[in-house]
């Protein structure tokens, strides 16, 4: 089993939080309960080389490849099988808006489907990522992807933007009104 966050290249810092990797494998016949995913101040790009599948409320999910995934704030269930992949990309907050323009609120405690968006780019990191065995290697995959899509982007990080990275990264002690100072409101 192993469970590991990688930075990201310092290119793509002010896009990118992390890259969480879960890898894992069960015995054929050993029965795995679904786990409750919680709530995260996160939005995040995971992509899944091996099945899976999602349970909200009363839908459930089966991702084709990959999906992203907007702040939640519900739990869902995550089922996985004898051999289990997760790549994901932890965006830092007001990234996606800056990457492709997609506001936080518009995918707020919903999966959509990667390549709806991103397109077809994104069954062929998939594919990739399913024959890389070194996790570090699958994050120079994704980083490739990154890369290309930050060449483009014509939003700059705004202070709000920077005040709420800080409520997620740094330790410091501050206050409300800091934030609120940080974030020139």
């Amino acid at each position: 089993m192993n469970l590991r966050e990688i930075k990201p290249d310092k290119l793509l810092s002010s896009y990118v939080r992390c890259y969480r990797i879960i890898d894992f494998e069960f015995k054929e016949q050993t029965y795995i309960p679904p786990k409750i995913y919680t709530p995260r101040p996160e939005q995040c790009l995971q992509f899944f080389p091996y099945s899976t599948k999602i349970d909200y409320d009363k839908n459930s999910i089966v991702p084709k490849n990959a999906l992203l995934f907007g702040q939640h704030s519900i739990t869902n269930l995550r089922t996985v099988y004898s051999k289990f992949l997760s790549f994901q990309i932890v965006f830092q907050t007001g990234a996606l808006f800056r990457l492709i323009g997609l506001p936080a609120t518009s995918i707020a405690n919903t999966a959509l489907e990667a390549s709806e968006i991103f397109g077809k780019e994104i069954d062929e990191i998939n594919e990739k990522l399913y024959y890389t065995e070194n996790h570090n290697d699958m994050a120079r995959i994704v980083e490739s992807f990154l890369l290309k899509k930050a060449l483009t982007v014509k939003k700059s990080v705004t202070p709000i933007d920077y005040a709420s990275i800080l409520m997620i990264e740094n330790e410091a002690n501050y206050t409300l009104d800091d934030y609120v100072s940080r974030s020139f409101l």
